[in-house]
């Protein structure tokens, strides 16, 4: 064998170990984005169940929250002289009234500064009753009496979620709570503590519900205990450190779960699990309770991510052998191709000396169209890969391809010359390919704007001319998912130059209160229907009307609409607090009116407000008894 075969030989070993390499590469290159497309998945499911967790329990301690303020309003209103035998007679009638009417109260008490009961109503299956006597314990050792001494006037201190006791044991079967404790002060400037026992079993149980194959929810408290774990048996046992869940987890990845990194969950990617959590507090704007929290985790188990791994396997090993097949192939024709052109090249030399030059050319032709060929057939291969790969975002650049398509058209045509028509054919596509791909890029920019603004309104506290039109169009950006899914349309009808000073986060919280509450009370057993906003200016006044085309509003609840805690869903979980709190926020923040009205076919809700907030507010100040001093 000459130098030379022997040299074209390794350069075929050469391009098949290339060809190999390149194949394994790809494969790789594909099972590196569909694993991190899974984990991807994974991560968003693990934000959406942590994010649904936490929006479940910040519903919740907001209502405690509310509800608690609520009763001791109802309390101090009765104008109480102060605490004695008599008092508590009429007290422990309020308590009682109270107990019946609060949803998942447990027990509703009144301690002293020291800690010793003064009142004591408790809530079973009999329902409520008033305890005296013996049944009157003394709670000072316990970490709320304590907490709630040292409370300010308008503090609340929400206790860790806990089981209940009675008599220092634990009632059976359990009941999860969580305590709401505020100060209360009779008439002789006497100061005690309520204290409000609430159910909190239904918050856990909805938490559980939201587990899926992809993903479980667990949770513990600052005393180290399950509260929500796959295994029932285990929930309210000690086994924070030792449970197989953590067991990959060090002291230093626990303590991450601090109420210091609450905008930052911990992400734990083990071999046995991956792991992401987030931390809520129950007391956030209280520096010295920093153990009043609750630590959620969401877990995915090995098994399911070696599943998810196998799954992004498969298909980068298929492309992987479909490549190697083909570039194999390839391989053999151009290595046949190859032998042939090594005999042609043998038999050549043996030809004259004549014959040498020619020989020495066609040799040199040879090698070129070898390379040539070489080239060729690599570069189907890579075109063909590239068509692969190009399917899932042929759709993206589909708008700039037509145009750039357009473009080498026009070009051939000037060499022809170009005719009018084809001049204005080549300008209408160009526009309408530029104008395919604004409008999806525009389409992207509209939204992140709309949230980006959305949450910048919800987070002022201060009145400023906003776009009535525009608060409406960011809120149903953020809900029209969840209206389409239950077959709701929303229909805005608002003038372009509607505008207000006021606050615009505040009226998009209503708004929101309002649609939503339409959703689950006017549609029921999954009905669809439409609900419109539509806005009408009036001078110095805006009014804004959110109409539906629903099952209307009962007569006989109509007068009592706007009370707390009135729901005609309590069994589904709905507390009574919502259209309260519009109207609170209607009539205290934004200085306006609501009414509703049933018709043939639906209700309406109508707000009229101030159309310049601040204006009104100077000059309210200004006639005051107090400003004219």
């Amino acid at each position: 064998m000459t130098t030379h075969s022997l040299l074209k030989r390794r350069s075929g070993f050469g391009l098949q170990i290339s060809l190999i390499t390149i194949g394994f590469i790809i494969g790789l290159l594909v099972f590196l984005i569909l694993w991190n497309k899974q984990l991807t998945t994974i991560q968003a499911e693990h934000d959406r169940l942590l994010g649904t967790a936490r929006s479940q329990i910040d519903v919740s301690l907001g209502d405690i929250r509310n509800s608690v303020m609520i009763i001791r309003g109802l309390i101090e209103n009765r104008h109480y002289p102060h605490v004695d035998a008599a008092s508590i007679d009429t007290m422990n009638q309020q308590f009682l009234e109270l107990a019946a009417i609060v949803p998942n109260l447990l027990q509703l008490r009144l301690l002293t500064l020291d800690g010793v009961e003064v009142i004591k109503v408790v809530v079973d299956e009999q329902g409520a009753q008033a305890l005296s006597g013996d049944d009157l314990q003394d709670k000072s050792n316990r970490y709320y009496a304590r907490a709630g001494s040292s409370l300010s006037a308008n503090e609340i201190y929400i206790s860790p979620l806990d089981l209940n006791r009675e008599f220092g044991e634990i009632v059976v079967p359990v009941q999860p709570t969580v305590r709401a404790v505020i100060p209360i002060t009779f008439g002789n400037g006497e100061r005690y503590v309520l204290v409000v026992n609430y159910l909190v079993g239904y918050v856990l149980d909805s938490m559980r519900a939201l587990s899926t194959d992809m993903a479980t929810l667990y949770a513990f408290n600052s005393f180290g205990q399950w509260v929500l774990h796959n295994e029932p048996a285990t929930e309210w046992q000690q086994t924070r450190f030792t449970d197989p869940i953590l067991s990959a987890l060090t002291v230093d990845d626990i303590r991450q779960l601090s109420p210091d990194n609450i905008e930052k969950p911990i992400q734990y990617d083990g071999y046995s699990n991956l792991i992401n959590g987030l931390t809520v507090d129950f007391n956030p704007l209280d520096e010295k309770r920093s153990d009043d929290h609750l630590f959620i985790l969401a877990s995915t188990d090995r098994q399911q991510i070696l599943a998810l791994a196998f799954g992004a396997f498969i298909p980068s090993a298929l492309i992987t052998v479909a490549f190697l097949i083909v570039s194999l192939a390839i391989w053999q024709k151009e290595l046949r191709y190859r032998q042939r052109l090594l005999r042609t090249d043998n038999k050549l030399r043996e030809k004259a000396q004549s014959l040498r030059k020619a020989l020495r050319e066609q040799r040199v032709m040879q090698d070129e169209l070898v390379e040539s060929k070489k080239l060729s057939a690599l570069g189907m291969t890579v075109a063909g890969v590239a068509h692969e790969l190009n399917t899932p975002i042929g759709g993206a650049i589909m708008a700039i391809s037509c145009v750039d398509a357009d473009t080498q058209a026009l070009e051939s045509d000037l060499s022809q010359g170009l005719t009018h028509k084809q001049m204005d054919t080549f300008i209408k596509r160009q526009k309408e390919g530029v104008a395919l791909a604004m409008r999806n890029l525009q389409r992207s920019a509209d939204l992140v704007t709309s949230f980006k603004r959305l949450a910048i309104e919800r987070n002022s506290d201060e009145p400023s001319w906003f776009s009535v039109k525009q608060v409406v169009h960011d809120l149903a950006t953020t809900i029209n998912p969840l209206l389409r899914k239950r077959g709701i349309k929303l229909h805005i009808d608002i003038a372009d130059s509607a505008s207000m000073r006021s606050m615009a986060g505040t009226l998009s919280q209503i708004l929101q209160n309002l649609i939503m509450n339409t959703v689950e009370h006017a549609f029921p057993e999954a009905r669809s229907g439409n609900v419109t906003v539509r806005v009408i200016e009036k001078e110095d006044k805006i009014s804004v009307t959110v109409i539906d085309d629903g099952c209307g509003i009962d007569e006989g609840v109509k007068p009592i609409l706007f009370d707390p805690f009135v729901t005609s869903g309590r069994g589904a979980g709905h507390t009574g607090l919502g259209l309260y709190l519009v109207y609170q926020w209607v009539t205290k923040v934004m200085k306006g009116r609501i009414t509703v009205n049933t018709h043939d076919g639906g209700t309406s809700f109508t707000l009229t407000m101030p159309k310049d907030l601040l204006k009104l507010t100077s000059e309210r100040h200004s006639a005051s008894p107090q400003a004219s001093r």
